[in-house]
């Protein structure tokens, strides 16, 4: 995700290829990327007998882990993509990168030494979200690929001490990174850190 918000800072086919791909991966539902994802491997398999990830489950074989997977990183990825992007856009504006680039400074070192790392705070912002996001469909996500994981414990039996158990876990699971998002803000961005 973050290498495609960098791809945001070049002009032309390159920008807005990355801009597309960013809304399309957050504007695309996580069920449709799945099958997807299905028919590609159906058609690599027929046309040129290459299987890219197994699509089956336990009644028709194998069941692999690459397809939910990727299902589940595509949303977390775009918004990434979208956050470094809109962050570039306003910070690669700002006086000290002008200052920056005047003094000679090479362009590699200006974007990720001075852009990419004040626009790491809005990212780390942002890292519940795309948890949240990651997480929202992963029962959907799971049922599809036959794969056997919270979700899918969740879908199976309905009683009471499951439901509470893995609603406690996606509860944990929130609030570790929820934490984890807050302190690694605080230390990257140096205002935070000093208080002021």
């Amino acid at each position: 995700g973050v290498l495609l918000g960098l791809l945001s800072l070049r002009r032309g086919a390159l920008r807005g290829a990355s801009l597309g791909l960013s809304v399309a991966g957050m504007a695309v539902p996580d069920f449709l990327a799945v099958l997807l994802l299905q028919m590609l491997t159906i058609f690599t398999h027929r046309e040129f007998g290459v299987r890219l990830y197994s699509v089956l489950g336990p009644d028709g074989g194998e069941r692999g882990w690459l397809l939910p997977l990727l299902a589940l990183s595509l949303g977390p990825m775009a918004y990434t993509a979208r956050l470094v992007a809109s962050g570039l856009d306003e910070v690669m504006r700002a006086e000290y990168i002008r200052t920056a680039r005047a003094k000679g400074l090479p362009e590699i070192t200006v974007v990720v030494k001075h852009g990419l790392r004040n626009v790491l705070v809005r990212v780390l912002g942002g890292l519940p979200a795309m948890i949240s996001i990651a997480l929202s469909s992963l029962v959907v996500i799971e049922v599809l690929t036959n794969v056997s994981g919270l979700g899918a414990a969740l879908m199976s039996g309905w009683s009471s001490r499951l439901v509470a158990t893995t609603g406690l876990v996606f509860c944990l699971w929130f609030g570790l990174v929820d934490g984890l998002a807050n302190t690694l803000r605080i230390l990257a961005n140096p205002r935070l850190r000093e208080g002021s």
